[in-house]
């Protein structure tokens, strides 16, 4: 997988070309894991962060209040945080 997705030299040019040389994160974002070692696996080994996507989306629904957005996703997840504050 980090061979593919993260050192192939397409990526790498690519990472280079919109970000410059500056430093940053590789991130996956998955749905789930079978075991949460991976996690710290993939940290330890590869120096890849794994983030859950239920997590991400958990979150945002969290932070997202009543301003208008005009993005779509964020618009989307508004709308989910607030009928799911009407059910409870």
């Amino acid at each position: 997988m980090n061979e593919i997705k993260f050192v192939h030299p397409t990526v790498v040019n690519a990472v280079k070309k919109i970000f410059g040389s500056g430093e940053y994160k590789k991130v996956l974002v998955v749905w789930d894991v079978q075991d949460n070692k991976v996690i710290k696996q993939a940290k330890s080994i590869y120096d890849i962060e794994i983030w859950k996507i239920s997590d991400i989306i958990n979150q945002l629904m969290r932070e997202v209040k009543s301003r208008a957005y005009r993005d779509d996703v964020l618009r989307t997840i508004q709308l989910i945080s607030k009928k799911a504050n009407l059910a409870c």
